[in-house]
């Protein structure tokens, strides 16, 4: 009974307008800013992770900024995640994940910008932004700014939290940890590490990178050893992306399936449209709204694009095939421990927790930030308890319910999110088009430095005729 009325409030909160309003903005938006995420790819990389600047003494850097928010999308969506996907909407849902990618990189562009335009700083405090602050101050509606904490807190209890755990528990298991000493250990450890942005970062800034390169050097080994099953996974995304025949789904009914899974679990992932990873890139020290949006860009190529891609490929090229009563993390223990044997299964469980541990923290904060503000900063115990009590609720949770409970919280949160979108886009677009001009400014000025002077005294003369 309680779970049938989570899943009819999942379909009302997360149902389909909500998703392809999600999409459509991020295509509206690609447009706008003609395409900048595409246009400027390799300046975006030069701008963030290769800028070559050093890194100040004082406050939060951008790139621990970017390790936070990687924290909280880098989680179990990334190996649970896409194996739910595969399950429900088959290889074609992939597909549809990359689209919502491409177009959710100008989504959390626009969404970082407006944070950093609209955030408020005052001296000896760390900057606050993020769709309830920039609701709030610029579009005076202090009603959206409460639904927007609020679904904040229910989707870092939900999507940050159940989902986390749920997915992480056949991992514990894998090392004989029980379910309930597993929820009890993490429950105690999150109550424990509980803090703000500033102790965030220093626990995501050491953990990413590990588990990244980790992971990234499991599915290296998969793809090796099953290099000759790569052009087959690859071609069966592609091909049933518009044809794909999902749990007996098919035509019309399979496609729409397909897109669906793709693009509403390729939001869960990169978290663009919701507005929380804005929080870790409102919180730095960077003062540059454009530049620091570029972070939000590399995220989405990092976490969606790279991570999502090389897991699918490696479910698909497995070989084990695809069970419709196999639960997401499951699939991927299963699909990994048949071309690695034991410890392949045991190195992605380990990374797995992994995931799980650093998403829970991102989400603690970034929920701790929206209980602030929903409460003025009062009963912060409260919620400190809550979110340790709920990890330990969700090893007994389905999968079913976790993942409609974490839609609904997404949809809770993305309502707001988009209504200030859609308002304020045209701040955005502004700022990236003097961004754009200031660029040219520099490298023109640049190019006229270069430039040889003339001698002294002597005259321009005629331009010499050069031959074709």
């Amino acid at each position: 009974m309680v779970e049938q009325g989570i899943n009819g409030l999942s379909r009302l909160l997360w149902g389909w307008p909500v998703w392809m309003a999600i999409l459509a903005f991020g295509v509206w938006f690609t447009i706008k800013s003609r395409g900048f995420q595409f246009t400027h790819c390799i300046k975006v990389w030069k701008y963030t992770l290769f800028s070559g600047q050093c890194e100040k003494k004082s406050g939060i850097s951008s790139r621990q900024a970017l390790s936070a928010a990687l924290a909280g999308s880098v989680g179990t969506g990334n190996l649970a995640g896409v194996g739910a996907a595969l399950l429900v909407g088959g290889p074609g849902a992939i597909f549809w994940m990359w689209v919502s990618a491409l177009f959710g990189m100008g989504t959390i562009f626009c969404e970082v910008i407006l944070a950093m335009q609209n955030r408020s700083t005052a001296p000896g405090f760390q900057p606050l932004g993020g769709a309830m602050v920039t609701l709030s101050r610029r579009l005076h509606s202090p009603f959206l700014a409460g639904i927007f904490a609020a679904g904040c807190v229910g989707a870092s209890l939900g999507m940050g939290c159940l989902a986390q755990v749920h997915a992480a528990v056949p991992a514990a298991g894998t090392f004989s940890l029980p379910p309930v000493d597993f929820g009890l250990l993490l429950g105690t450890v999150l109550f424990l590490g509980f803090g703000g942005l500033g102790r965030t970062v220093k626990i995501t800034e050491k953990l990413v990178p590990v588990m990244t390169v980790c992971f990234l050097g499991l599915c290296l080994l998969v793809l090796l050893l099953r290099w000759d099953q790569i052009p087959t996974a690859a071609a069966a995304i592609f091909q049933q992306a518009f044809t794909v025949r999902a749990m007996g789904s098919g035509g019309a009914c399979g496609f729409f399936l397909a897109m669906k899974t793709g693009v509403t679990r390729g939001i869960f992932t990169n978290e663009a449209g919701l507005g929380s990873a804005v929080f870790a890139y409102a919180g730095s020290r960077e003062e540059d709204p454009v530049r620091q949006g570029c972070w939000g860009i590399v995220q989405v190529m990092i976490d969606t694009l790279l991570m999502c891609t090389v897991t699918a490929l490696c479910l698909l090229a497995s070989g084990i095939g695809m069970k419709t009563e196999t639960e997401g993390a499951a699939y991927c223990l299963h699909a990994f421990a048949s071309v690695l044997g034991p410890w392949g299964e045991k190195g992605v469980s380990l990374c797995t927790l992994l995931f799980a541990i650093a998403t829970l923290f991102a989400w603690q904060c970034y929920g701790r930030t929206a209980w602030r503000f929903l409460f003025r900063g009062r009963g912060e115990t409260v919620y400190r308890c809550l979110f340790a009590v709920t990890a330990l609720w969700g090893v007994f949770q389905s999968e079913n319910a976790v993942w409609a409970l974490s839609d609904a919280c997404n949809g809770l949160m993305a309502f707001p999110n988009l209504v200030m979108l859609y308002r304020l886009w045209p701040d955005a677009v502004a700022a990236v088009n003097d961004f754009c001009k200031k660029e040219r400014k520099e490298k023109d000025e640049h190019s006229s430095d270069r430039r040889p002077a003339p001698p002294s005294g002597a005259k321009p003369g005629p331009v010499p005729y050069a031959r074709p």
